[in-house]
């Protein structure tokens, strides 16, 4: 990698005089307990349970218990440092995991001290109180690319990612999508000055003006003045989601590129005619845009629509595995990091955990009104009552489950709520209450259609969740499922992106009757 160059020439220079004894200082000898089994080789690794050895057979993992340990390589007894690698997006890099490491030292009694070593790399010392180090955990902030390929190169333990791998990334080596785990939630939000009085846009009217097709306020709405647009540069995955999902194609040429979401956020903040796109964690005083079709209803970035993934721009941060065993602390780490102790720490760094919470049924007044409003010559008043009276006292759960291109196999999120949610329920969270599931569609097709469809996603979901909940657990609350097919729409529907919205299942929890 180009960044790793400079520190690869510093250390050429001294590399042949240390060589031959760095070498034979790492050479272990590994033996079966029966004796019948011997490694040879150098110590790539020990986490206190395995050794990772570079053998002449290629790289091996072998637990320490079954094997006796020789050769000056070998690690003292009772000296052992236990150290993992993450590498990869800056946002998460240094925005999110600093708060979970030290969550996760306090959660085990432990101190951390944040070591920094320059603007990209910083390394967290754990250690028992007034004991020694016990653990480094070494962080690499760069871009998601970067961290995919320094987990493909060995250089990393867990790669840090707003993104999933692309083609170039497969390109390079195999990084398997089931081997990542969600750690929270952010979204790309198209921020505008506190006085500009535009509050809501297509997101064709952003496609224009990132491609430079839409260059006056006035075509908005607004002032006759200049559009002066921000964005992340290439290379991103900031700029990697413009692409690709709101100019379809090459950014404009006078978009200004800065380098980070807050310097957007700022600039943005400070001209009353600037727009940008930046991260939700970090929009600052800019005031974030509501999308919308041409139906005229906004979806807006809140807490609540980025925990349900009612908003179309929201970014799942991620944290990747290599096929390799992890070392026994990075495995401690990312159960942690899936834990809800971990997700409460979210919203202190402005993130968004995926804990899951109850919406006020207030809340729902402005969405009940579009339905209304959008109701059809299939979906009457009819339709409308018996929604309202099936949810009738229930409130509604902030996790929503959708499916991987609306086909019948839940995304990575929504696996995430299910896992969530088998938590909250084992733990007595829902006992004594009803679970609803209700399944919701698109306009597209037939009404009779699309309520069938609705129900049966939401039939999809149910099982998933008493598939993760054992016997016992699954007694102590009651769980049904309906659908309401088109009723009660989020977004538009003249949109690809309004009718992904749409297409839903929500779970409505109250009393049992």
């Amino acid at each position: 990698m180009t960044r790793n160059v400079p520190r690869l020439a510093a250390l050429a220079a001294i590399f042949l005089l240390v060589v031959a004894r760095t070498a034979s200082a790492q050479d272990i000898t590994l033996t079966s307990r029966d004796g019948t089994v011997v490694l040879h080789g150098t110590l790539i690794q020990y986490d206190g349970e395995f050794y990772r050895i570079g053998t002449e057979y290629g790289p091996m993992t072998v637990d320490g218990e079954a094997v006796r340990c020789s050769g000056p390589g070998c690690p003292v007894p009772g000296e052992h440092v236990a150290r993992i690698a993450m590498s990869g997006a800056r946002s998460i890099a240094t925005g999110l995991i600093p708060p979970l490491i030290e969550g996760y030292a306090r959660q085990r009694g432990l101190h951390a001290t944040r070591v920094i070593h320059d603007d990209s790399r910083f390394t967290y010392r754990l250690a028992a109180p007034d004991g020694p180090v016990l653990a480094e955990i070494a962080v690499q902030a760069g871009s998601t690319a970067e961290g995919f390929a320094d987990l493909l190169a060995g250089e990393a333990d867990i790669a840090l990612a707003s993104r999933p791998p692309n083609a170039a990334d497969r390109e390079a080596g195999p990084v398997a999508t089931g081997r990542a785990q969600v750690l929270g939630l952010d979204a790309v939000v198209a921020v505008v000055a506190p006085g500009n009085p535009v509050t809501a846009l297509r997101l064709d009217d952003l496609k224009g003006i990132f491609t430079g097709r839409i260059a006056n306020w006035r075509e908005l709405g607004g002032p006759d003045v200049a559009i002066t647009a921000y964005a992340r540069p290439d290379g991103t995955a900031s700029a990697a989601l413009l692409r690709a999902r709101i100019t379809e194609g090459p950014i404009g040429a006078g978009v200004k590129r800065l380098p980070g979401d807050k310097a957007i956020a700022d600039a943005v903040a400070a001209d009353p005619f600037a727009i940008g796109l930046t991260g939700y964690a970090h929009r600052g005083t800019a005031r974030a845009l509501g999308l919308t079709g041409d139906c005229g209803y906004p979806v807006w970035p809140t807490d609540a629509a980025l925990k349900a993934g009612d908003y179309p721009l929201t970014v799942r941060l991620l944290a990747y595995r290599p096929a390799r065993r992890l070392p026994r602390l990075a495995r401690s780490l990312l159960d942690y990091l899936g834990s809800e102790a971990a997700q409460a720490l979210l919203p202190r760094a402005g993130f968004v955990g995926q804990d899951i919470v109850t919406l006020p049924f207030a809340a729902e007044g402005p969405r009940l009104a579009h339905a209304i409003a959008s109701a059809g010559r299939d979906v009457g008043l009819a339709e409308l009552q018996r929604m309202v009276a099936e949810l009738d006292g229930a409130r509604r759960l902030s996790a929503g489950f959708r499916f991987d291109g609306g086909a019948s196999g839940l995304d990575a999120g929504s696996r995430v709520n299910v896992d969530l949610l088998a938590r909250r329920i084992a733990a007595g969270g829902f006992d004594g209450q009803e679970l609803i599931f209700a399944g919701f569609s698109d306009a597209e097709g037939p009404a009779a259609l699309n309520r069938r469809l609705s129900l049966e996603r939401a039939e999809a979901v149910r099982r998933a969740l008493a598939a993760a909940l054992d016997g016992t657990a699954a007694e102590r609350l009651a769980m049904r499922s309906v659908g309401f097919g088109e009723l009660s729409p989020l977004a538009c529907d003249d949109t690809p992106w309004g009718r992904r919205v749409n297409r839903r299942v929500e779970i409505w929890v109250r009393p049992q009757r």
